[in-house]
């Protein structure tokens, strides 16, 4: 469907109520640790720290470091380009196009300069409309993003 405001996925009322039916979200929402790419931007060293205590895998301050310098924005997009990864989907499709490759500008909010502003007025709309707040996007998001709501793995069989 087209993106605009007459788009089918436009209501949200009827968005609203998918939410509430929706399996998917009630997991994210309550068994789930929310990281969103803003979160891994803004701070990624504490990002990481807090998933890999959700797994039951915690990690010290150094290995945290090496894991964010290797996965590091510059390291991984010349890693890329020099065909490190052994899988054909994390290699560039046309090494001429900077848009085939998966590490492209490591910017928050990089997809607006994909659409024009009509395009990304309803964008916002929609998610304002449909996405809880929780998830950390629209108006209504918490500020600073969503921090996790979750406790350890070792703190959640503990409490099975």
């Amino acid at each position: 469907a087209p993106l605009d405001a007459e788009s089918p996925y436009s209501d949200p009322h009827l968005a609203a109520q998918r939410f509430k039916t929706n399996p998917w979200m009630k997991w994210l929402l309550e068994d789930a640790e929310l990281v969103r790419y803003e979160d891994l931007h803004a701070d990624p060293h504490a990002a990481l720290g807090r998933v890999m205590d959700f797994l039951g895998q915690p990690c010290s301050a150094d290995q945290i470091a090496q894991a964010v310098e290797f996965a590091a924005f510059d390291n991984l997009k010349s890693r890329e380009a020099g065909n490190f990864f052994a899988s054909d989907r994390l290699r560039p499709v046309d090494q001429a196009d900077p848009d085939s490759f998966k590490v492209r500008r490591g910017t928050v909010g990089g997809w607006r300069d994909y659409f024009d502003e009509k395009q990304c007025a309803v964008i916002d709309a929609l998610v304002e409309g449909r996405l809880p707040a929780r998830l950390g996007y629209g108006r209504a998001a918490p500020d600073p993003p969503a921090v996790a709501v979750h406790p350890p793995a070792h703190e959640r069989s503990a409490q099975s």
